[in-house]
């Protein structure tokens, strides 16, 4: 009966070794509502090369917009438009950090945000149209998050800037299993950061706000082993028939 007792105590302490403290995976857990927080502020993504913008030009003349733009009609809609027309009517940063636009010519990008592009552009316009509007767009936007996330994947973010909390709620949250307390970060320029999620000083972090290309890595706990393992489902039937053996044991007076 010693014996019993001994492998149903193992069993359990085993059981409770793999699963995850609240201290584990509690977000921003030095937060509270009297605290003052420092949100550090998204910082302005400088385009580089191999980046693809879309550029739309517009005039009360829509026939004299219409030499510098791809499309045939730069205001007409398609609801059916991909991600891959966007991209065929979108300009790529070449070798020389330039975009090519027709009958415009070269125009150097590299380095210059999303408004300094749309300003120098609209310089060149204004020689040609009166009144023109340009509209600059950033196409190539993505995050790419793996590891233990409930939906692993490459996601085209819609706007300016994003949170890496909102990358995570877009890839449906973290797994049980995932490490929130190193996550790894890789940048495009070779830097590398890693996070804390369970630590307000998140919010600080040079790695809050994504950039484009960003690429999110969780990596599992220790306790991942027992995931969906033969030997979980070992630990469940030997405790199941260790406590129907301890009522029949009961039952017949012999404990």
């Amino acid at each position: 009966m010693r014996i019993l007792l001994n492998i149903i105590s193992i069993l359990s302490i085993l059981l409770l070794c793999s699963c995850s403290s609240l201290n584990n995976i509690t977000y921003l857990q030095e937060s509270n509502k009297e605290t003052k927080l420092n949100i550090t502020s998204p910082t302005e993504y400088k385009l580089r090369k191999g980046d693809m913008i879309s550029v739309k030009i517009f005039s009360a003349n829509q026939n004299e917009s219409t030499i510098f733009n791809v499309e045939s009609n730069p205001n007409s809609t398609n609801p059916n438009t991909t991600i891959a027309n966007l991209f065929l009517s979108g300009f790529e940063v070449n070798s020389k950090g330039n975009i090519e636009i027709p009958n415009i010519g070269s125009v150097h990008v590299e380095n210059k945000t999303i408004e300094e592009t749309k300003a120098s552009i609209q310089t060149i316009v204004d020689e040609y149209l009166i009144g023109s509007t340009v509209v600059v767009k950033h196409l190539n936007f993505e995050i790419t998050i793996l590891g233990e996330v409930n939906q692993p994947g490459t996601y085209p973010i819609y706007k300016q800037n994003i949170t890496i909390l909102e990358a995570l709620g877009i890839s449906g949250d973290l797994t049980d299993y995932a490490n929130r307390k190193e996550i790894i970060i890789v940048r495009e320029n070779s830097r590398t950061f890693s996070c804390d999620l369970t630590s307000s000083k998140l919010l600080e972090s040079e790695a809050y706000y994504l950039q484009p290309r960003d690429v999110v890595y969780i990596q599992p706990t220790g306790s991942v082993v027992f995931r969906k393992s033969k030997i979980q489902l070992l630990f469940s039937g030997i405790t199941s028939i260790s406590v129907m053996l301890s009522v029949v044991l009961k039952v017949m007076g012999i404990i």
